[in-house]
């Protein structure tokens, strides 16, 4: 016979084992007589109770909150089977959603190069062997690099993914992709910025790359670095070039340490809100290109703190009172899930978990033998 061992229903873990546990929930809500949403916010846990950590973020309780709201709870009969349209029992159910966080080693190189061909006269390559098997990656890298370099999508970012010969990604497992590889793209994207800094004579956090031009916004906060340095360049003054040139040795040892230079451009001048072009800069470097690599890895953060996302879904279920058959009415969703990159692809990924379950709990069926 053509059987399978048994195994995982399929990915992710979450989903098989909250199907046990939010029905569990609900049916120690009926015996206690609690409503299923009163019986979870009193069991609404202060730190992870598995490793007893703090939660980086735990929104639970909100979206079961705005999800309840908008679905209309309150109009709930606790009392199954007491509501009948017709032929059909009609029924309400909520359900907790939850999926954790996780970080993978990733890397990725950025490389901004002169372009005569494109409108702003420059071009970024982004690089990582990261794949996209439908879940948006090229469109999310995309916008993060063209929000970090300040160049139009359209045409100016050139996206190179799933090849092995590029630098190495966590891939596209664990929905890891858009936290693991695209944060190795913004740390890489991110020392173009301080190249491109230093080049000019701004300081990181003064630069502003938009639309293929180098503005100076904001005055730059010193450091203490920089403030040791500053206060060391008035007590030397006018005690002989010796001690001055220590100082500067000084200064470009811990520019070198920091990663921060502390010389100034007179070259370029950002006064009176004057720009300078990006396709210029670049174009000074060898082969008229600059490159830079990013890379990220679990950090402390990993042990210190329990990161998820998490959700509430709420559904309006009728069945026949006949023939058994079910309709599923309508559904009302709520997530958390941290900083949303791309609101239409998120959404879509909101939806495609909400058929997901709808999906399991009437068309599948688990074996825990």
């Amino acid at each position: 016979m053509n059987q399978v061992l048994s195994g995982s229903m399929r990915a992710p873990g979450e989903a098989v084992g909250q199907i046990a546990l939010e029905c569990a929930m609900d049916e120690l809500a009926e015996q206690l007589n609690i409503d299923p949403v009163e019986l979870r916010r009193r069991n609404e846990p202060e730190q992870d109770p598995s490793k007893g950590i703090p939660f980086s973020t735990r929104k639970f309780i909100a979206c079961i909150d705005q999800a309840a709201e908008q679905f209309g709870w309150n109009q709930r009969n606790a009392k199954p089977a007491s509501r009948l349209e017709g032929d059909w029992w009609v029924g309400m159910g909520m359900a907790a959603a939850a999926r954790g966080n996780s970080l993978g080693p990733s890397e990725a190189r950025a490389t901004l190069q002169a372009d005569s061909s494109k409108a702003l006269g420059v071009k970024a390559v982004i690089e990582t062997d990261m794949t996209d098997i439908g879940t948006g990656s090229y469109t999310v890298f995309t916008q993060v690099a063209a929000d970090l370099l300040g160049l139009p999508i359209i045409d100016h970012i050139e996206m190179k993914l799933g090849d092995t010969s590029l630098p190495p990604a966590v891939g596209s497992g664990g929905s890891m992709g858009a936290a693991s590889s695209g944060s190795s793209i913004y740390l890489a994207c991110q020392q173009l910025r301080e190249m491109i800094a230093e080049k000019v004579g701004l300081y990181p956090d003064t630069i502003q790359l938009d639309n293929g031009q180098i503005k100076q916004v904001g005055e730059h906060e010193a450091n203490f670095v920089e403030t040791v340095i500053e206060a060391g360049k008035e007590k030397v003054a006018g005690l002989g070039d010796n001690i001055v040139d220590k100082v500067a040795d000084l200064k470009d040892k811990l520019a070198e340490i920091t990663g921060i230079s502390l010389t100034e451009s007179k070259e370029y001048d950002f006064s009176n809100f004057q720009t300078h072009s990006l396709a210029d800069i670049v174009a000074q470097y060898d082969d008229q290109k600059l490159s830079a690599k990013g890379q990220i890895a679990p950090g402390k953060n990993a042990k210190s703190h329990r990161q998820a996302s998490f959700g509430a879904n709420f559904a309006e279920v009728a069945v026949h009172r006949v023939t058994g058959e079910i309709r599923v009415k309508r559904m009302t969703g709520a997530f958390a899930a941290g900083r949303i990159l791309n609101h239409k692809t998120a959404t879509s990924q909101c939806y495609g978990g909400m058929v997901f379950g709808i999906g399991s709990a009437l068309m599948e069926q688990g074996d825990s033998r």
